[in-house]
């Protein structure tokens, strides 16, 4: 969960898979090679569609 500020600094750098709007802040699912540590990101299990994107992507990154 990351603030809409936040969300707004971290959108064009992630490889964001998909986001949602709550009233704690915008949860973001993406591909990353590590979880970043400074959002509180931890590493989820893979959906088709992130298997799907992560092909498409050149094969980089995980779930997070």
């Amino acid at each position: 969960m990351v603030s809409e500020r936040r969300f707004s600094e971290m959108e064009d750098k992630l490889k964001l898979i998909s986001h949602q709007r709550t009233p704690g802040g915008i949860r973001m699912r993406f591909l990353s090679e590590q979880a970043p540590v400074d959002i509180g990101a931890q590493s989820v299990d893979p959906t088709l569609e992130d298997a799907y994107l992560y092909l498409l992507g050149g094969g980089e990154g995980q779930p997070c």
